[in-house]
């Protein structure tokens, strides 16, 4: 009997699976990167589907390492340029010994100069120059040093990033340096030497700065910069337009050293030791690298200028100090305003209205006026705002009313109290402010002056005052009349009284005292213009402590001046500083966003 064949069970030859002759590859790698071995050579392998956490975990990863790669490098290579600087200064020091032909080779008159054989530079500005020098030479010095600092950049390797306001520049000397290395000559009176202020700022208030108000942002912000970089901080006014600061305002804080020698002190570049700020330099001073130093770019527009705000803010808190001349008169008035205030559970509301030669941003009024509506619109407007406020918190810039009993819940009325400033005498009688207040149910009476003490003259009421409405004269001599009536002969050549009709304009102002010639410095003519800026810090004294908030115009440097006084949180949300002028946030300059 022949053996039963089994036809269940088949011998099939065990080939090796295709991943066999695929070298490097086993069961573990196919299971991490999830895939199956084909079933042919010839087909395609199949990937598993992934889940989508996993797959952007491991985007994730993957980017994160890259990142991490890139700034790796980045800092290697900056590092690396860095070293490579610090060696080539040290590979060539710079001589101890005077140079006498490179001495008598220096400029007669202030510059920035190339020492070193062109591998270093600083500000030479010869020992017998007076000081303050020429804002002339100031801006020489600048243009100066940029050339300067520019044609040695482009022949050596510039050190880390350079572009920003405060980076120290290592081809730079300070003067000291440069004369104790014997590029420029030694001091001669060694006595003024003595307890000199290691680093230094000072102000000087020009002879054109005409716009009082913007003297006054810049002196803040400069005296705000002298105290974020620890420096003494000193104040020029010998030939300042409205003539000496202390008719004004009390003196400016004194250092507790001295200060440096005329010709250390350069306007450029910003990283001296001693440096000097006027409106000559400011757009070296505080240009496009300063804004990029200190303004938040990465933030919204609005918070950009936080850390200028708070540099000028500084200075207004510490230089904002009336004389005590009109001290006195700026307090009573204040007090004045608060206690009607309370009394009628209103608030303030400061109006600061610009006209004369200054006009508006926005492009509608930029050769006209912004209409008066607007500012009495905006007033109004304010109010459910300061209503939302605890008048306890509305009343409570004097002390002398703190001690009222004042409930959170009291009704604020419907109608603010306008205080109102201007540099036209007339405005607060104009048809068009009338009309704008009766859109509001709003009497006359709901508008008054900030000050009363100094008022700007029309030309109708100096011609009053004087009563020169017609200039008569009685002839004498044989052609005299002899009927016995008086014959009345108009001279010509006269003068006829001048006034501030329509507002303030800088080339009147410089006019002052001024007959046919150069702008007159005589001592009535300084007295006209103490007068004319007396009345203008009276107005910004009272509405910038009298006034819980403030409607303006950008484009006036005294809208700016009240915003610093209203504080940044208040000009920030809006809520205590409002500016009507082409929808502009707010900025030293008047330049912002």
């Amino acid at each position: 009997m022949k053996p039963r064949r089994n036809t269940n069970f088949l011998t099939v030859p065990v080939l090796p699976s295709p991943a066999s002759f695929i070298p490097g590859i086993d069961g573990s790698a196919e299971k991490q990167f999830g895939t199956l071995p084909p079933l042919s050579p010839l087909l395609p392998t199949t990937r598993l589907k992934l889940n989508k956490s996993e797959e952007r975990s491991f985007y994730r990863r993957y980017a994160a390492r890259l990142v991490v790669a890139i700034t790796l490098s980045l800092v290697f290579l900056w590092q690396a340029s860095n070293i490579f600087t610090a060696v080539k200064d040290f590979q060539a020091p710079l001589p101890i010994s005077t140079n006498t032909t490179q001495l008598a080779d220096l400029p007669k008159h202030a510059a920035a100069i190339t020492v070193n054989g062109g591998s270093k530079w600083t500000v030479s500005i010869p020992h017998d120059s007076a000081f303050p020098l020429s804002s002339n030479d100031y801006t020489h010095i600048c243009q100066t040093t940029e050339t300067v600092r520019d044609e040695i950049r482009t022949t050596t390797q510039p050190s880390g990033v350079s572009g920003w306001w405060a980076d120290s520049d290592r081809s730079f000397l300070d003067v000291a340096e440069a004369q104790a290395m014997g590029y420029l000559p030694a001091n001669n009176n060694q006595t003024s030497q003595e307890n000199v202020c290691e680093k230094s700022l000072t102000f000087v208030l020009e002879s054109d700065d005409i716009s009082f108000g913007g003297s006054l942002l810049m002196l803040w912000l400069s005296y705000g910069l002298a105290q974020r970089q620890g420096r003494a901080f000193f104040l020029d006014d010998s030939r300042w337009a409205w003539s000496k600061y202390t008719s004004y305002f009390q003196p400016p804080p004194r250092p507790q050293c001295n200060p440096p020698p005329a010709h250390h002190i350069v306007s450029c570049p910003a990283i001296a030791r001693h440096i000097v700020v006027s409106s000559s330099t400011a757009q070296w001073t505080f240009g496009p690298a300063f804004k990029a130093q200190y303004m938040r770019s990465n933030r919204f527009v609005r918070e950009q200028q936080t850390q200028v705000f708070a540099l000028v803010r500084a200075g207004y808190d510490a230089l904002f100090h009336l004389a005590d001349t009109d001290a006195g008169y700026v307090d009573e008035r204040v007090s004045h305003f608060r206690g009607d205030a309370q009394n009628a559970q209103a608030p303030v509301v400061g109006v600061h209205i610009r006209r004369g030669d200054r006009h508006p941003y926005e492009y509608q009024y930029s050769h006209d006026y912004l209409p008066l509506s607007r500012y009495v619109d905006a007033a109004y407007e304010m109010l459910p705002s300061l209503a939302k406020k605890p008048t306890s918190q509305i009343f409570s810039s004097i002390t002398s009313f703190l001690s009222a009993p004042v409930h959170p819940s009291q009704p604020i009325a419907s109608t603010p109290n306008l205080v109102l400033a201007s540099d036209d005498p007339d405005i607060h009688l104009s048809d068009e402010l009338l009309l704008a207040l009766s859109a509001h149910d709003a009497s006359p009476e709901s508008l008054t002056r900030a000050q009363d003490r100094i008022l700007l003259a029309t030309k109708s009421a100096l011609d009053a005052a004087a009563n020169l409405t017609a200039t008569k004269s009685i002839p004498r001599g044989p052609h005299a009349p002899h009927d016995g009536h008086t014959a009345i002969q108009y001279h010509k050549h006269v003068a006829e009284n001048a006034g501030w009709d329509g507002g303030f304009y800088a080339a009147m102002f410089a006019s002052l005292g001024n007959v046919g010639g150069p702008v007159s410095t005589t001592p009535q003519a300084l007295e006209m213009r103490i007068l004319v800026g007396r009345a203008y810090v009276l107005d910004m004294a009272v509405l910038a402590r009298a006034s819980d908030a403030a409607v303006c115009a950008i484009s006036s440097a005294s809208c700016r001046v009240l915003g610093v006084a209203m504080g940044w949180e208040g000009v920030r949300s809006g809520g205590k500083w409002v500016n009507v002028d082409d929808g502009r946030g707010w900025s030293w300059d008047g330049n912002g966003p």
